[in-house]
């Protein structure tokens, strides 16, 4: 396990003394003196580390690139209750007359312990804090805090700043500035520490949990079936490849069976935001393909469970990819990448299928179809006809489906009145993005 430690120039010797005792982890130390130095170290090491553990929220913060989100699991020392109180006590204990509200404290936001303690004290007797870490230029962090304590002082708002920043003491004895540094207890950091050990030897085990894949197709020329299963083996082969051989492929009568690791998985799948084998395989091919991903507590399970997923695919009567986990979690339906969610897909992302279900009364094989249809266009609105033609079943099954899908919220109708066209208005069907 190989645990990269991001942390001040000051705390390096202390932070290593803490840890020394962890043979079975590999913490690799990456000291930094600005942010820009920290952002440097990071990109260059992330890629190499099981989790990245940074000396505080400052820096948890500041590490990523916009629009960047951690890989692996991310922990930063946070003060604990003990932490904060033992320290305040032990100022109180030598300066019993310290006014609270001639105080700064410039890491506020970092804890609720120490915003629900500056929460309830009178108003007048509240330290002045800084509420967000953008009030700072985050390129400049450690220079902006020091310009603006020594402004506080300057001004004569304050007598004391309270502060976690380390790398800004030198500058504040240099300056004349009276504070005090509160800092993480050794407790604290080893139960930090603990738990993120704990996180990476989950995320492994989740990493590498078996998947099993269950592909199958619709083809109903019987005499040149074969030739149809072995072109469809062949670009199954050929997106291995493409994968560096990271699934195991099974041909066979009239089906597929593909096992991986769910690492692998969320991978192809864009964190089962998307499917790509499916547009791979229909490439410039109208044939049906439905394939179940499963995971589980064990091989058969996962084998279970995709098979379960497929035949929701085969309902449909329409190619997608349905997700089936150990949990019984259902995500899908996944159809090819797409640069721009869909409403149907940010539904499935920000509400889970149970919940939809619940909350419309409405089978699963319904929400389905209705979900996939709108995903299938990428637009806002449908007919009927257009529905049916989608999914390929009758108007009648699609009147009903929209109607049930009407009556429990799950779309919403409007009437088409600028076509011109004589008669009664055309219905379109939109769907209800209020459920998000």
């Amino acid at each position: 396990m190989n645990i990269g430690i991001f942390l001040p120039h000051f705390s390096l010797n202390r932070i290593q003394h803490i840890l020394r005792e962890y043979n079975e982890v590999n913490f690799h130390y990456y000291p930094y003196q600005t942010i820009e130095d920290l952002k440097a170290v990071y990109q260059a090491n992330k890629d190499h580390l099981d989790a990245y553990f940074f000396s505080g929220q400052l820096a948890y913060m500041t590490a990523l690139s916009d629009g960047e989100t951690y890989p692996k699991p991310a922990y930063y020392m946070k003060m604990s209750e003990a932490d904060f109180y033992r320290k305040l006590f032990k100022i109180l204990l030598e300066h019993p007359h310290l006014d609270l509200s001639r105080v700064f404290i410039d890491f506020y936001q970092e804890s609720e312990i120490i915003q629900r303690f500056v929460e309830e004290l009178p108003v007048d007797k509240r330290p002045i804090i800084t509420k967000d870490l953008t009030e700072y230029s985050m390129d400049d962090i450690y220079n902006e805090s020091i310009k603006y304590h020594e402004k506080l002082h300057a001004s004569g708002k304050i007598d004391w700043s309270f502060t976690r920043f380390v790398n800004t003491l030198e500058d504040f004895d240099n300056k004349g500035i009276n504070y005090f540094h509160f800092e993480i207890s050794d407790e604290t950091i080893i139960q930090t520490a603990n738990e993120m050990i704990n996180a990476v030897r989950i995320d492994h085990l989740k990493s590498n949990q078996i998947v099993y894949g269950y592909l199958t197709f619709e083809f109903d020329n019987a005499s040149l079936l074969e030739s149809k299963f072995l072109a469809i083996h062949s670009k199954l082969l050929e997106y291995n490849y493409h994968m560096k051989n990271q699934l195991i492929i099974d041909a066979s009568k009239n089906y597929f069976e593909i096992t991986t690791n769910r690492s692998v998985l969320e991978n192809m799948t864009n964190n089962f935001a998307s499917c790509d084998l499916l547009p791979y395989l229909s490439k410039e091919d109208s044939t049906i393909f439905h394939l179940g991903w499963g995971t589980g507590r064990n091989f058969t399970e996962a084998q279970i469970n995709a098979k379960r997923a497929s035949r929701i695919s085969e309902s449909n009567q329409l190619s997608s990819t349905y997700i089936l986990l150990e949990d019984e979690q259902l995500v899908g339906p996944l159809t090819g990448a797409q640069h721009n969610e869909t409403p149907a897909r940010q539904l499935l992302k920000m509400v889970s299928m149970d919940t939809l279900r619940e909350r419309l009364n409405m089978s699963n094989d319904r929400i389905h179809k209705v979900l996939l249809a709108f995903d299938q266009v990428n637009l806002k609105e449908l007919t009927s006809s257009d529905f049916a033609s989608l999914l390929q079943i009758s108007d009648r099954s699609a009147n009903r489906i929209l109607k049930e899908a009407e009556e429990n919220g799950l779309v919403t109708v409007k009437d088409d009145r600028e076509s011109g066209l004589q008669g009664r208005p055309r219905k379109f069907y939109v769907l209800n993005e209020g459920l998000l």
